[in-house]
């Protein structure tokens, strides 16, 4: 078992159609995480708080005030995707169960992890269906028995496995305990063993009480056992089964007892049942789960629609939620004038040789901007309500509109919240699939320097297309010796004119060249990058990602590892060498390619050229040529939700890098910024320090790259360094490695040849 010390991240968040509220920034090398809050998973109530949990976080909403708490690995959590919490009020402890079985109980401002589930090796599925607290003890149902955990000690005491017939696995939907007797809910029906038993491990001491070929949500009230079997809703008095209320028609999602209430929740309504005995429903649809405060308030979740809070008065309902990008999905961040636009949709193939496919994602896009989050989803235009599968996202280098990709329907310009224009088959050089159905894949987008616009329209005949600056239209056809099959990715510009664009399907890269004239195709030129010497000489030619550096380099992702293309000019020149070359790293007494066989999924460069990874194992940050490895993150070391990082944002003007996973959004607050050809308004923070603050100290606006040195009161050198970008660092130690004296400290930066400078200054406490 592991402990962590939690600490409680207070962000005041409510809820607009079309904005989140704001939270608070992360100081450097600090995290936060961005989750969706729209759909949530689990709730509970824990004394004068509701505590929810989703797929990346748990928070809290204060039931007096709404105030509201995030709780994640940032701050305490082991893990993510809360599937189910109880709470144990003796020792007040919040039990959280996770969907992989790794558990955290969360007392008194501590997690306590108890990971053995999580890492034992079980055949078969190894999920979490439900928790039941009895006495001292928590039941975990689970895809294969039950695990048993000692709340107050805090450990797993017992298993109970393979409790079907002969021995065979039997997955328990719930546990309850009624008169002496334990029970276990499963696809067989209802299983009961006693609790006096000599060893509930052993099949032998279970039966079936009562067979069904469906049986869930189990609760003991009033003296009797309730179960869901087959489809109607029954009791138990320990003898008898008798059908309650004629409830069960529907489907029932979840079933519970809330302070001295039992609470079914069915597909079309909210059953309560009294101590009395009396009953009433509420009339709410499509809830997932729902408790009844002390207050007698009622909080349910329903799909898409955050925590819900029902007014035991007035029958007012309030949306809750903290602060979050609408959905945890995204394919491709762009960040332009203050503004990380997001596509949220996803790709059903990504990392396939199949090539990509639609996956109906209807999560729209959204933009980060002033340090809230904006979702598109609700926005009235008919073309955003009836358009899905946003998949990339270029911003016009004029104008500033917003350009959207669809995988489907074609192009979205967006300005703000108004959609400007479209372009399909219909007003543009855009087409559909050969033969196929009457849909527009866009791909990828990408403009030049010359605000012309370039589009991968995969699977169409002519797979390239440009709007020029002029808004003319045309697409280009790849002659047959380039091998093309017209399954086309993002689309990438280097800084010699080519366009590259990967394969979905393993094929390699295709380089365009569109010559002087956008629109003549006469003096165009094309070619496929391979894994041959001579043609390309990829690790591999499932490619996932291509990104350009500040040096013009070509850095591109594959499953196979990373390769560097660095003479982009001589790709169309007659006997010019451009093959890719990888990094070579000393490892032990050999040498071998950075990153190896590793799939790179992303790759982005910071205002300093450093180079962010991401991975199928996390995320590496290298040094401008890569072979200085400067942070390393998994979720062993970090905070990562995930280790497989599907996109990567960075927000140049802060430095917040933003990582998109399987399991919800994430950002780090990085050292590099933009920095100007002189000096700007430079900030330093945080001013003063206190004792108390361990971090790092930022200052921001310099003169790009510029040299640092502070200084005491008196003129001593304490440190010098360089900015990344428009931002340096200091760890408040001097070059001896002590703690810097209390006092005020000069910060001189000036440009490579001092003809720029500033001084600033910081008040330093020890």
């Amino acid at each position: 078992m592991s402990i962590r010390k939690l600490f409680w991240v207070y962000i005041s968040a409510m809820l607009s159609v079309a904005a989140s509220a704001q939270q608070l920034l992360p100081k450097v090398e600090g995290w936060r995480v961005h989750a969706s809050f729209v759909t949530n998973n689990c709730l509970q109530e824990v004394n004068n708080k509701i505590v929810v949990g989703n797929n990346s976080t748990l928070f809290t909403v204060d039931k007096a005030t709404n105030e509201m708490e995030i709780v994640s690995r940032v701050n305490g959590l082991s893990d993510v995707k809360a599937q189910y919490l109880a709470y144990h009020s003796p020792s007040q402890t919040i039990v959280v169960g996770y969907d992989n079985l790794n558990i955290d109980l969360i007392q008194n401002g501590m997690v306590y992890n108890i990971p053995d589930m999580l890492n034992k090796v079980i055949i078969g599925e190894k999920t979490l269906n439900n928790i039941t607290i009895d006495g001292n003890k928590a039941y975990l149902a689970c895809s294969f028995g039950i695990v048993v955990v000692d709340i107050v000690q805090k450990r797993i005491i017992d298993s109970y496995v393979n409790l079907g017939a002969n021995g065979s696995n039997l997955p328990v939907s719930d546990v309850a305990l009624y008169n002496g007797k334990i029970y276990a809910s499963s696809p067989d029906g209802i299983y009961a063993a006693s609790l006096s038993s000599f060893n509930l491990s052993d099949f032998n001491f279970w039966s079936q009480l009562k067979s069904s070929s469906f049986s869930s949500h189990m609760e003991v009230f009033r003296n009797r056992l309730y179960a869901v079997i087959d489809s109607t809703i029954q009791t138990y008095d320990g003898n008898t089964w008798s059908p309650f209320n004629g409830l069960g028609m529907d489907q029932t999602n979840a079933m519970r007892v809330t302070n001295n209430q039992l609470v079914i929740t069915l597909q079309n309504q909210i059953v309560i049942e009294q101590a009395s005995g009396s009953v009433r429903t509420v009339n709410q649809r499509f809830a997932n789960d729902c408790i009844v405060s002390k207050e007698g308030d009622l909080f349910f979740l329903v799909p898409e629609q955050y925590l819900l809070r029902m007014d035991a008065q007035t029958q007012i309902i309030d949306y809750l939620a903290p602060a979050g990008p609408y959905a945890t999905t995204a394919t491709r961040m762009v960040y332009s004038d203050g503004i990380l636009w997001t596509a949220a949709g996803q790709i059903n193939g990504f990392g396939v040789t199949g090539g990509w496919g639609p996956k109906y994602n209807n999560n729209k896009f959204y933009r980060f901007q002033d340090n809230t989050w904006y979702s598109y989803k609700g926005n009235p235009s008919p073309y955003i309500e009836n358009w899905r599968d946003f998949v990339d996202v270029a911003v016009h280098p004029v104008s500033k509109h917003a350009f959207f990709g669809s995988f489907g329907f074609g192009i979205l310009e967006m300005s703000g919240e108004q959609v400007v224009a479209f372009y399909d088959s219909t007003n543009s050089s855009l087409r559909s699939p050969i033969g196929g159905l009457k849909v527009v894949n866009v791909a990828g987008l990408a403009f030049d320097e010359a605000a012309n616009l370039w589009v991968s329209n995969s699977d169409a005949p002519n797979p390239l297309s440009v709007r020029s600056k002029d808004g003319a239209w045309k697409s280009f056809s790849f002659p047959s010796d380039v091998n093309s099959d017209g399954r086309m990715g993002f689309i990438t510009l280097d800084d010699v004119g080519n366009k590259w664009i990967f394969s979905t399907r393993a094929n390699g890269i295709y380089v365009y060249n569109s010559g002087t004239t956008v629109l003549d195709e006469r003096d165009d030129q094309v070619k496929r990058m391979t894994k041959q010497a001579g043609a390309g000489l990829l690790p591999s030619e499932a490619v996932f990602c291509i990104t350009k550096d500040k040096q013009g380099e070509m850095w591109v992702g594959t499953d196979n590892g990373l390769c560097i293309f660095g003479s982009a000019e001589n790709i169309f020149k007659t006997g010019g060498s451009y093959d890719a070359r990888q990094i070579v790293i000393k490892s032990g007494s050999g040498f071998a390619n950075f990153l190896g066989s590793t799939a790179v999924y992303c790759i982005r460069v910071d205002a300093a050229n450093r180079k962010w990874i991401g991975t199928s194992n996390g995320v590496w940050l290298v040094s401008p040529d890569g072979y200085t490895v400067v942070k390393n993150f998994t979720t062993s070391n970090s905070p990562l939700l995930s280790n497989s990082i599907i996109e990567i944002g960075i927000n140049d003007a802060t430095g917040e890098v933003f990582f998109v996973t399987e399991k919800g959004m994430i950002s780090y607050m990085g050292t590099a910024t933009e920095g100007g050809d002189t000096h700007g308004d430079v900030l330093v923070y945080p001013n003063p320090v206190k004792p108390d603050y361990n971090g790092l100290i930022a200052i921001r606006g310099l003169v790009n790259n510029a040299f640092v040195k502070i200084t005491d009161i008196k003129g001593q050198l304490v440190y010098e360094t360089r900015a990344n970008g428009g931002t340096a660092t200091w760890d408040g130690n001097t070059f001896s490695g002590k703690r810097a004296a209390t006092g005020v400290y000069l910060i001189y930066s000036s440009n490579d040849d001092g003809t720029d400078t500033n001084v600033a200054k910081l008040l330093f406490i020890n």
